[in-house]
């Protein structure tokens, strides 16, 4: 498929998480009152990012409003949840179906870092043993048969009239987790996709293939807390990795 190439402007959706695994796990159902703190906190320190609370006995989500230009109109997406394994923040770049795109404040793995203290002031007993950055994109196909090209691109020996093709792999040293995952997506997979949590409502029509590219960085120990430091130079290492590392691999495949 020499046609297609994963340019910026095939970019329908582009999702930043970062989730940390922490332990021992903070129960929501004990935990209310330290949990609404937190919210307090952060919404009043960071309102361009926190706004609104979902709370219930085992559920905790904080939710922003972002402004749609072309709508003149807001959409609202979920900003940080808080999940069996530990809080994950999450920042909509791009939203499929919208012309938008959100850049957020200049500094968002700083942001985060902060929000982390803040978080252990109320749990200090919380170690912090695992921190990930994911970058999930989807690059529209048209009506460009998407696995087609991900069987051309990426596993040529697959038969052709496979289906759900993809590809995954770890490129890991001993610091770090790079893990990859192409995969070609079809349908409401595209104009459905959840952002946060939010699914952005759209009819979609009969055949729309995507390709989903998903990079998730990762610390490789996870025997020791880790510091306000460390867990900044993870982040910027993923961000690092999307930059630099990830084109590579997608300009490989469009050649």
């Amino acid at each position: 498929m020499p046609g297609f190439t994963f340019s910026r402007e095939r970019i329908d959706q582009h999702v930043e998480k970062c989730g940390i695994d922490v332990r021992p796990a903070i129960e929501i159902q004990l935990e209310r009152q330290r949990i609404q703190e937190f919210y307090n906190v952060v919404s009043e320190r960071f309102p361009d990012m926190f706004e609104s609370l979902l709370q219930s006995p085992k559920q905790f989500q904080i939710k922003k409003q972002l402004p749609i230009t072309a709508q003149k109109g807001n959409i609202e997406v979920t900003t940080f949840v808080l999940t069996p394994r530990g809080p994950v923040f999450i920042f909509s770049r791009k939203i499929a179906g919208l012309d938008d795109e959100f850049s957020w404040t200049s500094d968002v793995n700083g942001r985060v870092v902060e929000c982390l203290e803040i978080l252990r002031g109320f749990f200090p007993g919380v170690n912090f043993i695992r921190v990930g950055k994911i970058h999930e994109l989807i690059y529209g196909c048209g009506d460009e048969n998407s696995a087609e090209i991900v069987r051309a691109r990426f596993t040529p020996n697959i038969a052709s009239e496979a289906t759900e093709v993809g590809i995954a792999w770890n490129e890991p040293d001993e610091e770090f987790n790079r893990k990859f995952q192409i995969a070609a997506v079809e349908g409401r997979s595209v104009t459905m996709a959840n952002v946060g949590g939010v699914p952005v409502q759209q009819v979609a029509p009969a055949r729309i293939f995507g390709i989903k590219v998903n990079l998730d960085v990762n610390n490789a120990s996870v025997g020791q807390h880790l510091d306000s430091e460390r867990i900044k130079a993870i982040l910027d290492h993923a961000d690092e990795v999307f930059r630099n590392r990830l084109p590579e691999v997608l300009t490989e495949a469009d050649t």
